[in-house]
């Protein structure tokens, strides 16, 4: 029978990611440099549910910050998966970060956190970020929690720090996302990202 998800309640969510600390980051000659780590911020309580029904089970996401450039876009890759991903700026010049969301990974043990995942797009349009097929719904999704991260990256206007110096993150609301199905009937339950708080953020050159 065809199953249909969606998040289990509307969710305003102040992400904090602690003690994050970048070191030996060097500027591309074009786009956006990754550093090489994930941040996970702290458990947000988040949950997803199954129930029959066609609406299908996508994951949408929308930027809703007004102070992102539609310059500042990057291509990135998890997994197996490439993503059009909005880069959200910080307050050391060249310094950017990406927010994602996944299904959570040690829940499940199986392939749903490589499939069920995907970052705020780039505005202004509600994009679709995973389709999982029917073998990955309520297997994946079903009374299962959500968790959120970060990946910092550079701009070629970076420039290295030559001693160690603190950064903070974006102002205000980021985005928002939205499990639900693509066509017919869209579930108004949302996950909104109304502020994110990297807390003692570190620089090094």
């Amino acid at each position: 029978m065809a199953q249909e998800c969606m998040f289990s309640d509307n969710y305003q969510l102040a992400l904090e990611f602690p003690n994050v600390s970048l070191s030996g980051l060097a500027p591309p000659a074009s786009g956006f440099k990754f550093y090489d780590h994930w941040f996970y911020s702290n458990d947000a309580g988040v949950q997803s549910v199954c129930n029959p029904g066609r609406d299908g089970q996508a994951l949408l996401g929308e930027t809703t910050s007004t102070v992102v450039s539609k310059l500042d876009v990057a291509q990135v890759s998890f997994y197996s998966n490439t993503y059009t991903a909005q880069m959200f700026p910080t307050s050391y010049n060249g310094l950017f970060y990406l927010v994602a969301i996944q299904v959570d990974a040690d829940i499940h043990g199986n392939d749903c956190e490589e499939i069920i995942l995907g970052p705020l797009p780039p505005p202004p349009l509600e994009t679709v970020l995973a389709s999982p097929d029917d073998h990955h719904d309520s297997s994946c999704m079903q009374g299962i929690g959500w968790r959120f991260f970060t990946i910092f990256g550079v701009s070629p206007d970076f420039v290295k720090p030559s001693s160690a110096v603190s950064f903070h993150s974006t102002n205000g609301e980021h985005g928002k996302f939205r499990l639900s199905g693509t066509t017919g009937d869209k579930d108004l339950r949302i996950v909104t990202i109304s502020s994110i708080n990297i807390m003692v953020g570190t620089l090094n050159p």
